[in-house]
């Protein structure tokens, strides 16, 4: 087992859950992609208030093959 990085979007004023399927090795990475989706979508015409990213650790097994 390993820890990943999970990246969760929340939109909309009742903070929504988006499934990105997006999941990271290095949570500056991960943390990266966030702050560029709440970036982008307040430069969009969106407000950026109602949206967030979270990094959220799990674990995962890896198959090697």
């Amino acid at each position: 087992m390993i820890t990943v990085f999970v990246l969760l979007l929340m939109t909309g004023p009742q903070q929504e859950v988006t499934n990105t399927n997006t999941v990271f090795m290095d949570i500056d990475q991960c943390r990266y992609y966030a702050a560029r989706l709440v970036q982008t979508w307040g430069n969009n015409g969106g407000n950026a208030d109602l949206i967030t990213a979270r990094c959220i650790p799990r674990q995962a097994k890896i198959v090697l093959q």
